[in-house]
């Protein structure tokens, strides 16, 4: 559901992201305390991982690359969103017309 008020959709994210920030400790130790529900921790800061390499090695470049197509994927949509709040200014105009592929003669016409 949108929120409508900014102020109200401000705060309303501001305490999703309390209320997720509070819940890391909570999965993150989750394994050891119900030990009984959950299989053992597979990786460590401090001990070899309990798998063999030829598992932990594609599931590391694979996070890896998930997190750098996260990121991407991220600042596009920032992108997106600063050009869709900003679209009634002469720089968002040219933003949106040059990444549409119009050279700046055609985009001077186009304004």
């Amino acid at each position: 559901k949108e929120i409508s008020n900014r102020d109200s959709a401000a705060k309303a994210c501001a305490v999703l992201a309390v209320v997720g920030v509070v819940n890391i400790p909570i999965i993150k130790y989750s394994v050891e305390w119900w030990n009984t529900l959950h299989q053992g921790s597979t990786f460590s800061l401090t001990e070899k991982p309990a798998m063999p390499a030829e598992m932990w090695l594609p599931l590391l470049f694979t996070t890896l690359g998930f997190y750098c197509l996260f990121g991407v994927l991220l600042m596009m949509r920032m992108r997106l969103e600063v050009l869709r709040r900003e679209a009634r200014t002469q720089w968002a105009k040219a933003e949106i017309l040059r990444s549409l592929g119009h050279t700046a003669a055609q985009s001077e016409n186009m304004l």
